[in-house]
């Protein structure tokens, strides 16, 4: 029966990922249309024109979300990647600050990296799949951590597990939203802007599929603060 279910829930994700595959072509196909089509509309359209191609942008944003969202759901796509041999955690991390702190500086944020001094810590996980969630963690705070000045990421090590918490200094989340937010296409209240509300829902998949947890929680004295709980690189600790 287990092999069942499995097989029928793999099933379902490849139907997702496929017909996102195939709804892309149409809709490059439409874009090249709107383009094309762009010269010839009137005044009284271009309103309308525009509001079009939002929403054709949008759609385009869904299908990339659906078809990440069935790959991090996948159990094989972890142990078919470097996840088995583990990662740098600080190196991941520095890289993923590095490549957002301008994002966030014109958001008037920074980032800050606090890490244990001198010590490696090395978690048995994908490297890539890491990048992944933190990139969806410093997007979400530079376009939604509103009246933010800065982004805190803090590492260490604890009881065999790497925790990294990623937390920002703003507005936060309103309570009774704050369990929905890893739910599909949930999108809390304070929200504004661009987005499907896959973000987190491929967050948490790539994270638990890695054997991790992700906790979502208020930030002291306000904000947002998520935990990644990962588990250590075994090997690491026993050299």
């Amino acid at each position: 029966m287990s092999e069942a279910v499995r097989t029928s829930t793999r099933a379902q994700r490849q139907l997702i990922a496929d017909t996102a595959h195939q709804l892309r072509n149409p809709l490059a196909a439409l874009h090249i249309r709107l383009d094309s089509l762009e010269p010839h509309v009137g005044a009284t359209g271009v309103e309308t024109y525009r509001r079009t191609a939002v929403e054709v942008d949008r759609l385009g944003g869904i299908l990339d979300g659906l078809l990440a969202l069935a790959t991090a759901e996948s159990p094989t796509d972890i142990t078919e990647t470097d996840g088995h041999d583990g990662c740098d955690v600080g190196a991941v991390v520095a890289d993923r600050a590095d490549a957002w702190s301008e994002a966030l500086a014109e958001a008037g944020m920074t980032v800050s990296v606090d890490e244990p001094s001198g010590q490696r810590l090395q978690a048995g996980f994908s490297a890539d799949h890491l990048a992944q969630v933190l990139d969806v963690l410093l997007s979400n705070a530079s376009k939604y951590a509103r009246a933010a000045t800065g982004v805190r990421i803090t590492t260490r090590h604890h009881d065999g597990t790497i925790r990294i918490r990623v937390e920002d200094d703003g507005a936060g989340v309103a309570p009774n939203e704050l369990g929905a937010l890893t739910s599909r296409f949930f999108r809390g209240s304070r929200a504004d802007g661009p987005g499907t509300g896959l973000g987190l829902s491929i967050a948490v998949a790539l994270v638990e599929t890695g054997g991790g947890t992700l906790d979502l929680a208020a930030a002291d004295p306000h904000g947002l603060a998520v935990t990644l709980t990962l588990p250590a690189d075994s090997r690491a600790e026993a050299s």
